[in-house]
């Protein structure tokens, strides 16, 4: 059996690390709502990789040829990966700090790393654009009526946010 010393419980630390009044408090707050959000916003993706998962395990998959579960599961994976980077995105600036650098190290690796998994989220997401428009994700989405990212265009149009 694992003992797990409160020291070590990660949402504990969590917690302790963004209430704490400190120099660093107004970037850090600033850093978890950005990434609060975020896990937020992309919360959906995971309930529709869940409905994904339960659609796929009972349809007759006879029909279906490799490319469909490749497809399928390049769906789940692009589905899940911004949600999973969000929330370990919570938990670096801990990570971080428990590490040997000079201070200012800490907060240029701690934003360096944020602004990579920004990107990263960004590009997972025009990914998962692309992807929904192969079968059997996109027939699943029609079936559903759930509308594609990014419609018939491989990206949005600035105006189209409204």
């Amino acid at each position: 059996m694992v003992i797990i010393r409160d020291e070590e419980f990660l949402p504990k630390r969590i917690v302790l690390f963004y209430s704490k009044l400190a120099p660093r408090s107004l970037f850090a707050l600033f850093y978890l709502i950005i990434f609060l959000y975020f896990t937020l916003f992309f919360f959906d993706n995971i309930l529709l990789a869940i409905r994904f998962v339960f659609y796929t395990l009972f349809i007759s998959t006879i029909s279906m040829n490799a490319g469909d579960l490749i497809w399928g599961s390049a769906f789940l994976a692009f589905l899940i990966a911004p949600f999973v980077l969000s929330l370990f995105s919570i938990s670096l600036p801990i990570l971080i700090k428990e590490k040997r650098l000079p201070k200012n190290e800490k907060w240029i690796t701690t934003i360096t790393i944020g602004l990579i998994i920004i990107i990263l989220m960004i590009f997972i997401d025009m990914t998962l654009g692309f992807i929904e428009r192969h079968e059997p994700v996109s027939m699943y989405l029609e079936v559903r009526g759930i509308p594609l990212k990014y419609g018939d265009t491989q990206l949005a149009s600035p105006g189209s946010i409204f």
